[in-house]
Order: structure tokens, then C-alpha cells, then sequence
């Protein structure tokens, strides 16, 4: 099953099936979309998969508010006994979990 939901310059899309469960955004990621971003996320969550991977590899931008994202995802999975990887985004968004020591806490996928 494939979810998309459209959040301003943020794309969301959401694939079930084969398991584990993926979340990719696309475009840009910033304080206009991180609620859209963080509902879909906890929605994933409720429904308690083992594993939940977060692809990056398609975002452009990711600013502060999208690391508070990725930190608070990865509180909530963990509360839950839940898996959180991440796929790589590309160099400006790699360069800001690098930097903020955020890439260091998740599992590559």
C-alpha cells in the first residue's frame, strides 16, 4: 500500500508493503511541513511495525526543524520498541546530521 500526502514543499510518501515500512520525503523539509511530517510519522508508529525507515534520498533541504523531527521520531520509535533507520540524503542534508551529531543515532538503511 502507497500513501502520499502533499505538505507545501514537502512530499510524503508512505509504502507498507514489502515490510519494513518506508517513509520517503521529497523536496524540502522546514517549520511549514514538520507537522504534517511528525503526524504521518506517529501514525506510522501507532500502528506498530518492528521497523520504520525514514529515506531522506530524495529531500533537497532539511533545516534545524527537520533534525527535531528525526531526534523526537527516533524517542517516540524507541518508546514504542520500534526500529528507526535512515537512508542517506544528499550532500546539503547529510551535512546537517553530520553536523548536528544527529546521523550518529540511526541505523543506515
Amino acid at each position: 500500500m502507497m500513501r502520499r500526502e502533499d505538505a507545501g514543499a514537502l512530499r510524503i510518501d508512505v509504502s507498507e508493503h514489502p515490510p519494513p515500512v518506508r517513509m520517503t520525503l521529497s523536496g524540502e523539509f522546514d517549520i511549514r511541513c514538520a507537522d504534517a511530517a511528525a503526524h504521518a510519522l506517529e501514525d506510522l508508529l501507532g500502528r506498530g511495525p518492528d521497523k520504520v525507515v525514514i529515506d531522506l534520498s530524495r529531500l533537497k533541504f532539511m533545516d534545524s526543524t527537520g533534525v527535531r523531527f528525526l531526534v523526537e521520531g527516533l524517542d517516540k520509535a524507541h518508546a514504542g520498541g520500534i526500529e528507526l533507520a535512515l537512508v542517506d540524503g544528499g550532500e546539503p542534508v547529510r551535512r546537517v546530521l553530520t553536523v548536528s551529531g544527529v546521523k550518529a543515532l540511526f541505523e543506515q538503511a
